[in-house]
């Protein structure tokens, strides 16, 4: 199993020590490669260790702001490194912004341990990681407009906006991972999205992940 290295950023030492120990003692296949308080520790690590997955606390130095703003400083930098955004007030605002700002999940704090390691994974693999409250706000959303998507494109959304992997989706579909990854590439510059997650939040606003699963 290859292993998922892991950068975790968040202003309290404590929530830091927390999820390593975690993480140690419920998985075998996430490495914390590397850990930082503040914005300058974070690029500076992030740039060291080029990690997988960045776990990051939203609000750092008591600003929600600072961790908005980080979200596409580590993106321009870093755009194959997926961002787990991790948070006490899962405000639905700043959940929304953090996605358009490039995250590929979210999680509050009080998410269980079990749960944030498979979110990682998710993450890691391609998957979109999303608080009910998005789901919730699709069934007050206006039906859906195809912006020029094929069939299969649009199949694929659907899937993505499951929470499906490439990978889970190209097994559903009967295809290749790189088939999938082409369409997908395809539905976000229809869209204009730049992540996965704002796929699956688009899929999921126009109503067209009803009685779907993985």
């Amino acid at each position: 199993m290859k292993t998922i290295r892991v950068v975790l950023v968040d202003d309290h030492k404590v929530v830091i020590d927390g999820l390593e120990a975690t993480f140690m003692a419920q998985s075998n296949d996430i490495e914390v490669v590397g850990k930082a308080y503040n914005e300058t520790e974070a690029l500076k690590v992030i740039k060291e260790t080029r990690p997988d997955v960045v776990v990051l606390d939203l609000q750092l130095d008591s600003s929600i702001q600072k961790g908005l703003n980080l979200i596409p400083k580590i993106k321009r930098k870093h755009r194959h490194t997926n961002i787990l955004v991790l948070t006490g007030y899962p405000d639905p605002v700043n959940v929304s912004k953090a996605i358009q700002q490039g995250a590929n999940g979210f999680l509050t704090k009080e998410t269980s341990g079990l749960d944030t390691i498979q979110a990682i994974r998710e993450v890691h693999h391609g998957g979109a990681v999303l608080p009910p409250n998005l789901a919730i706000q699709a069934l007050r959303a206006p039906k859906p407009i195809n912006p020029g998507l094929t069939e299969r494109e649009m199949e694929v959304m659907k899937l993505i906006g499951a929470g499906c992997t490439p990978k889970e989706i190209a097994l559903r579909l009967h295809t290749s991972d790189s088939t999938v990854r082409k369409q997908i590439a395809s539905i976000q510059k229809k869209i204009k999205a730049k992540t996965q997650t704002q796929i699956a939040i688009y899929a999921i606003h126009h109503g067209l992940t009803d009685d779907i699963t993985c």
